[in-house]
């Protein structure tokens, strides 16, 4: 039996997890399939954009935006 390619990636619980190293990893792990980009949500809340394309910072951060307007449920997937 194949052993899985896998990732364990941890943090404190009172930091943020770096956001940008799961993000590598993620994009790794899928041969460049799922790319995920941290947005600001000026809030005590994270929040990432998880995209089947590698979006750029002005772009995930509108697509944040778009979905924080339209009032969506957490984690909803949406096209464009």
């Amino acid at each position: 039996m194949t052993e899985p390619t896998a990732a364990v990636i941890t943090w404190d619980w009172r930091e943020q997890p770096d956001l940008k190293h799961l993000a590598r990893v993620i994009e790794t792990l899928s041969g460049g399939s799922v790319h995920l980009r941290p947005v600001v949500t000026n809030s005590d809340q994270y929040a990432v954009v998880v995209a089947n394309t590698d979006l750029d910072e002005a772009s995930a951060q509108a697509t944040y935006e778009r979905w924080r307007e339209d009032g969506q449920d957490v984690g909803e997937v949406r096209r464009g």
